[in-house]
């Protein structure tokens, strides 16, 4: 697998001309989706990322990092902008400390671990964190996203078929670009959204497979459970 897939370093990755649905023309996103931009270089590379408890936002691990597997980078010049459209967000903080605390299982590729946790210098409580679910018996995923080539505009593809699935890895139809990094995969639960997988890595093949999501696994959701404790 290593020699198919690419993980989707921020600024690295040429955009596709694949057709985007810009969410804000449909269905307002959930604000707890945002923009992950570092420093203040206009043209950056960006991430996308999702408050999952006040002041903890899930993105992909090497969203956090110099590279993949590199050392983190100082949070503190990392942004998260919960809900940006446009120049305008709901809330916004810069990060304070970077987590990793998804493991890869054994036989499973290392993207399976590319999953990481960026604590905000102070919490976000008007913005509704999402919750994990589990997509089960599920056929499609939601991904709500940035892109690099088109930044500050949240944008949707509700098509993410899922061509496979792996105690750790989802297989995607759907596409990725630069700035997709981090995106989640939602799938609807009750009256809003839950979080089934976190954006990895494009598959660089001409096949069925365009992108590969990992699955939140136990020592994520453990982690995320403790930090949102009281």
């Amino acid at each position: 697998m290593k020699q198919v897939i690419v993980i989707l370093a921020a600024g690295l990755l040429t955009a596709s001309t694949a057709p985007a649905q810009t969410l804000y023309e449909a269905t307002r996103p959930p604000p707890a989706v945002g923009e992950i931009t570092y420093g203040d270089t206009p043209g950056a590379a960006i991430c996308t990322g999702t408050l999952v408890a006040p002041d903890l936002v899930l993105t992909a691990g090497h969203c956090l990092r110099h590279h993949e597997g590199g050392p983190p980078l100082d949070p503190a010049t990392i942004r998260f902008s919960a809900g940006r459209t446009g120049d305008t967000a709901v809330a916004e903080a810069t990060g304070r400390e970077s987590l990793f605390p998804q493991s890869v299982p054994e036989g499973e590729p290392s993207i399976a671990g590319d999953v990481g946790l960026l604590r905000l210098d102070h919490p976000l409580p008007g913005v509704a964190a999402l919750p994990f679910g589990d997509a089960e018996g599920a056929n499609l995923l939601v991904m709500v996203s940035y892109r690099r080539d088109d930044p500050h505009l949240p944008t949707v593809n509700p098509d993410c078929g899922i061509l496979s699935v792996t105690p750790a890895l989802f297989a995607l139809t759907c596409p990725a670009v630069s700035g997709n990094s981090g995106a989640p995969l939602l799938v609807a639960e009750g009256d809003g959204w839950a979080i089934a997988g976190v954006m990895v890595a494009r598959d660089r093949r001409s096949g069925l497979i365009g992108s590969w999501a990992a699955r939140p696994r136990l020592g994520l959701r453990t982690a995320v459970a403790e930090a949102a404790t009281p």
